[in-house]
């Protein structure tokens, strides 16, 4: 077990941990130390399985699966809304 702070001067909190499959660990959270602006950002830690951040190339795969998943959803979002007009033309 290890015990480890991320994060800066202001609150930051994680919001969801998953286990990767190198054996560490991907948190996804919420910030106000980082960005710009009253509004809380995102905040995403990779760790090892010591909750140390590594210095090493596997961001780009977090960065690259983050990408997929944001473009996942709003293809998504974007076939629901289509769906709700047509329903929406049907009716009257």
């Amino acid at each position: 077990m290890w015990n480890q702070t991320y994060g800066g001067s202001d609150i930051d909190q994680a919001l969801a941990v998953v286990h990767t499959s190198d054996g560490g660990f991907a948190l996804a959270g919420r910030t106000k130390s980082f960005g710009v602006g009253d509004y809380d950002d995102i905040l995403l830690v990779k760790t090892d399985e010591y909750g140390f951040i590594p210095e090493f190339t596997s961001w780009i795969v977090l960065l690259i699966t983050l990408v997929a998943l944001v473009a996942l959803a709003v293809v998504y979002r974007h076939r629901l809304h289509k769906q709700s007009q047509r329903r929406k033309r049907l009716n009257f």
